[in-house]
């Protein structure tokens, strides 16, 4: 006897595909189901269409290779067919598993964003769904001697970022004035400072919430051991910078992690 939850024998296996596939049966089943196949197809072939147009638009915009457009498509046909199936929090979450293994890929996950945004979506991790971020190689810049007042780079804007510690440093020969990190997540910038920093001193920032964005505070003790991560979002960018006195030496270090 076969029932729910048992493996089919084969011989039942086979006896099923032959009647599925006797000429008989077939035609019957497709004299009755024509008339609604032809409609179905009727409307499904202008508004996939539809799609694809829109799609080849935006991505040859973006300066697309030609060889990467077809991806492109396929991912915007994806997109086409998960919502005609779902909505909601639950459309946002296949959206976002198909941003996932189309990055993983080598398609650009901003211009993924962009593309499920032609169709009203929004991707998003599921809820009950958690999907880590891959640690990167620490951001480091070092340079001697800085220049006073100027903004350097040192991880330059890059998206799906989690920022886990950001560390910095300024050797001087005559007092400086101002050690500043600037942290800028979804066009939101922070700033952490310290006034008249220790020579060759590390410090450490750390997100106060109930201070403005731009008067966050660097601290010579690594309050990071009791945080996870500092800041997250899908843009995030840093930069350093001192000013007055004579720095000599000036370094920030950043450690990250990055969804795909």
């Amino acid at each position: 006897m076969w029932g729910p939850g048992m493996v089919r024998p084969a011989d039942l296996r086979k006896r099923k595909y032959e009647g599925k596939v006797d000429p008989d049966t077939l035609a019957i089943q497709t004299r009755a189901l024509k008339p609604l196949m032809v409609r179905q197809e009727t409307e499904y072939f202008p508004a996939i269409t539809t799609v694809e147009e829109k799609v080849k638009k935006l991505v040859e915009g973006e300066g697309v290779p030609s060889i990467q457009v077809r991806d492109y498509l396929n991912f915007g046909r994806e997109m086409f067919e998960l919502t005609r199936k779902f909505s909601g929090s639950t459309l946002a979450g296949e959206a976002q598993l198909r941003v996932n293994k189309w990055s993983v890929r080598g398609l650009a996950g901003t211009l993924l964003v962009k593309i499920a945004g032609l169709f009203g979506v929004e991707p998003s991790v599921a809820p009950g769904l958690v999907i880590p971020p891959q640690h990167q190689p620490d951001a480091f810049f070092q340079i001697t001697p800085p220049s006073k007042g100027v903004r350097y780079v040192v991880l330059q804007e890059t998206p799906n970022v989690r920022i886990i510690h950001i560390g910095a440093e300024v050797s001087w020969s005559a007092q400086c004035t101002l050690l500043s990190v600037f942290l800028t997540v979804d066009g939101q910038e922070h700033r952490f400072s310290v006034s008249n920093p220790a020579s060759g001193t590390g410090y450490t920032a750390l997100p106060n919430a109930v201070v403005p964005p731009n008067l966050q505070l660097l601290y010579t003790f690594n309050f990071g051991v009791y945080r996870a991560f500092l800041l997250e979002g899908r843009l995030a960018k840093v930069e350093v910078m001192i000013d007055g006195g004579t720095p000599l030496t000036m370094f920030c270090r950043v450690r990250w992690a990055k969804w795909p």
